[in-house]
């Protein structure tokens, strides 16, 4: 979980690739870094005036660990983040940040919690408002059939 007490930090690798992120722990061999996220900054000319135009992305927006450990030897330096900018920071992590509320299923797999059925009912009733139809609580059997397709026998 991102918290506001934690130590955010600008880091430039040898690469040349500015990283914004949360510095865990160092030592003398490794950065840990949780949440990095690159910033690219781009030149551009609007109006004949020069104008830089910063995106920033996940270092990796395939993994699902947010954890990094990066080589000292690719990091050029370590800075302590602007004050201004840990808020924009946290505003761009954290919906990546999401804890998963996970089980033991039976064949001994780690699933995520299903829905509750509060939840469920929820979601069913403002897909229903969507299309017109009822809350769940009152709706028949006619209300149904509107939305039922006859289908024929073919397979694809």
């Amino acid at each position: 979980m991102i918290d506001e007490n934690d130590f955010f930090v600008a880091v430039k690798l040898i690469s040349g690739e500015h990283l914004l992120a949360i510095l865990v722990d160092e030592d003398e061999d490794t950065v840990q870094l949780k949440y990095p996220v690159v910033v690219k900054i781009t030149h551009q000319m609007i109006d004949d005036n020069a104008v830089e135009q910063m995106t920033a992305s996940p270092l990796c927006p395939f993994s699902a660990d947010p954890n990094y450990f990066l080589d000292r030897y690719h990091v050029m330096y370590v800075k302590e983040m602007h004050q201004l900018m840990v808020s924009k920071y946290i505003a761009l992590v954290k919906p990546a940040e999401r804890e998963a509320s996970v089980y033991e299923n039976e064949d001994g797999d780690l699933e995520e919690n299903p829905m509750s059925l509060e939840e469920l009912r929820d979601k069913l009733n403002r897909l229903s408002a969507m299309v017109g139809l009822p809350p769940l609580e009152e709706l028949d059997k006619e209300d149904l059939d509107k939305f039922f397709i006859e289908g024929n026998k073919t397979l694809n």
